[in-house]
């Protein structure tokens, strides 16, 4: 695949560095080599793979839905607890669009085993895996968590008979006041009822939910205070609607977790002040009445949309209206369904609940976060039950709403949205001979980088892009400076942090570094590529372009990411990727001699032939696999397979981690791994 960059409608459709033209070597350029050369120009010299995720997003009333977030990554986002990790990152990040698809190409590095997709929003279901091996060019995939089977909820205020406490718990107490008719007792699921309907929630509500408390997010720092809610008239009628878990249930060790959401009153007088399991003290006696809200949390068994009504405990029966100056916390147990057994909280052990109420909870911090949403007119509240505060509160999440004015005499900040971003990792290689040959240890330069794509919120549209560098060594006698190039008109960046533009170029370019020894401070000779020498640690460089005008995501890819090296005493001598052309400030007259085989006009540059490019990009997934070789030393005689690329182009041959593929003793830093 070429790389000829240049703002044209057709080549732009998908990939914006998509050649239109294939080139066809002819028997002049052939006689133009130094010595007899591969002469098949086609090979890609990439290693990642083009594959296209297709996605359908139904709700939980089987509606297409547009506005639907997910990520897809190339590692497992989650740990074994399944609890969003921090990385890896999702190399894409995307919303349905109309008709609730959402379909665009990515690039899926060639040692990717496994690619998961993560559906953002509430009520489309739990993470799904595949094989990447196992995945045409094209995947499609349905989204569609549980189906309501509630009936729709009336929202003027009803009256319910005042009904029964029946204890459930057999160590402590803890109670409810549902019918054996209006749940599951095989899997906790409530049943339609006069306590229990559905009402649908909205994408716009569901994102706003998602932005306030978002996987993985840690964006609560926690204290001592409590966040209750409190009723303020009497008469009030309180409502709780189910929303999700969070993503708690996607991790291999949580599938099967079965948690609950319980819900207690108090009052200033009569408010806790032990914890729920202190000996003798709250958790055997009245001192709060601990009822169950939601028998079982997991989103595989309740819909998202269930709607329950809170009955107020007055001491001898539950009621409908909950008194003035009523404070409701909701506790978060987890385990709280027995699966084998089918009951409600049948017990409960130390550590396994988390409290809206501080002191309730061993840490003396509160496990919940309320917030009120003008917008809906309703409180949303988030459970956390990690005792190692992720803090991300999302493990239960849950609406409230209420018949009559109630308020939080605590207010959390709402987070900032979060803009949905794709990134993709790897590490750039250079041999800075060209167009001469050189010692081909691809040492010359060498970095680590990681390009982020950020959109806006709400849309694919791409506002900026992120760009950051890790140097790793310098196996180069002269002095090199680095840059890169993106397809976006100068006319169109808004602001560039962390360097400047290069003037006299047409499309944004940035130099990185003057000179790649600086982020080494300054060191000069060889770098991080002899052995037995000290290793050298660089800075890393961080560049953040942002547009005037924001690109719709197929109009710029990772593909259209330019890198290069040239000589700092010589601007005009660059070196690209193979394929990928040079930037306005290049001597083209070097094109097409010594062991070049450029032909500019056809779109092919940076070509030695089908074996040995001047640059390499070696594609990572969560961490690098490629290790470079030491000093003097080719890649060939270091990495084993190396000349069986072309004849294999989704290869791993950069793998160091398979002994088979390398030369133990010609690599540099082989022990990292």
């Amino acid at each position: 695949m070429k790389h000829n960059i240049f703002l044209s409608a057709t080549c732009l459709l998908i990939m914006a560095v998509t050649s239109c033209v294939t080139y066809q070597p002819n028997k002049e350029d052939q006689k133009e080599n130094p010595e007899d050369l591969d002469l098949d120009l086609n090979f890609a010299f990439e290693t990642r793979t083009t594959k296209t995720i297709s996605i359908t997003a139904i709700n939980e009333v089987g509606k297409a839905v547009e506005g639907a977030l997910f990520s897809v990554f190339t590692d497992n986002p989650y740990d074994d607890a399944g609890n969003r990790l921090k990385n890896p990152a999702p190399i894409y990040q995307g919303y349905t669009e109309a008709g609730g698809k959402l379909s665009i190409p990515m690039e899926v590095p060639n040692s990717t085993e496994e690619i998961y997709i993560v559906p953002e929003l509430a009520g489309y279901g739990s993470m799904l895996s595949f094989p990447s091996d196992k995945i045409d060019d094209v995947l499609s995939l349905e989204f569609k968590g549980l189906q309501a089977t509630q009936t729709k909820g009336m929202s003027a205020k009803s009256t319910i008979a005042p009904r029964e406490s029946i204890k459930k718990g057999n160590n402590y107490n803890f109670f409810t006041y549902y019918k054996d008719s209006e749940y599951s007792p095989s899997d906790g699921t409530l049943q339609s009822s006069e306590l229990v309907s559905f009402e649908e929630l909205s994408t716009p509500f569901k994102t706003m939910v998602n932005d306030w408390f978002p996987e993985g997010g840690a964006n609560y720092a926690t204290d001592s205070g409590d966040s209750d809610l409190h009723i303020v008239e009497d008469g009030t009628q309180v409502w709780v609607t189910y929303i999700g878990d969070g993503g708690f249930s996607n991790g291999i060790g949580n599938a099967n977790v079965w948690n609950s959401l319980y819900f207690y009153t108090y009052t200033d007088a009569t408010k806790p002040a032990g914890t729920f399991f202190a000996p003798d003290n709250l958790a055997k006696t009245d001192a709060i009445h601990l009822t169950n809200v939601f028998p079982n949390l997991h989103p595989n068994k309740t819909v998202t949309g269930t709607k329950v009504q809170l009955l107020y405990w007055n001491g001898s029966q539950y009621v409908s209206e909950f008194p003035a100056g009523t404070y409701v916390g909701f506790m978060f147990v987890n385990f709280g369904f027995k699966k084998k057994t089918g009951e409600i909280g049948f017990t409960m052990q130390p550590g396994y609940d988390r409290s809206s109420t501080a002191a309730l909870n061993s840490d003396k911090v509160s496990h919940g976060i309320f917030h009120w949403s003008e917008q809906f007119m309703c409180f949303v509240l988030g459970m956390e039950n990690n005792n190692t505060k992720d803090a991300d509160f999302n493990d239960a999440l849950v609406r409230i709403s209420t018949s009559k004015y109630a308020k939080l005499d605590r207010e959390y900040p709402t987070p900032d949205a979060v803009a949905p971003k794709s990134s993709y990792s790897g590490t750039l290689a250079f041999e800075d001979t060209w167009p001469d040959k050189g010692d081909y240890d691809m040492n010359d330069f060498v970095t680590d980088y990681t390009y982020t794509f950020i959109k806006n919120t709400g849309t694919n549209n791409i506002a900026a892009v992120e760009l950051a560098f890790q140097p790793k060594a310098v196996g180069a006698s002269r002095n090199n400076g680095f840059g890169v190039q993106i397809p976006i008109l100068v006319t169109n960046v808004a602001s560039v942090t962390g360097s400047s533009l290069e003037g006299g170029q047409t499309l944004a370019t940035v130099i990185i570094f003057d000179d790649v020894r600086i982020p080494f401070g300054g060191r000069q000779g060889f770098i991080n590529t002899v052995k037995g020498e000290p290793r050298v640690p660089a800075a890393i460089a961080t560049i953040t372009i942002t547009f005037n005008t924001p690109l719709d995501e197929r109009d710029l890819s990772f593909k259209g990411v330019n890198p290069f090296l040239f000589t700092t005493d010589n601007r005009s001598n660059e070196i690209h990727l193979v394929d990928y052309p040079p930037t306005l400030k290049a001597n083209m007259k070097a094109f097409g001699t010594q062991y070049d085989k450029s032909v500019p006009s056809n779109g092919v540059y940076y070509r030695m032939d089908n074996t040995f490019p001047w640059a390499v990009d070696l594609a990572s997934s969560q961490s690098s696999l490629w290790r470079y070789p030491i000093e003097k030393i080719s890649i060939n005689n270091t990495y084993t397979k190396f000349g069986e690329w072309i004849n294999n182009p989704r290869s791993v041959w950069y793998n160091a981690k398979i002994l088979e593929n390398i030369v133990k003793d010609n690599i540099y830093d082989i022990e990292d791994l």
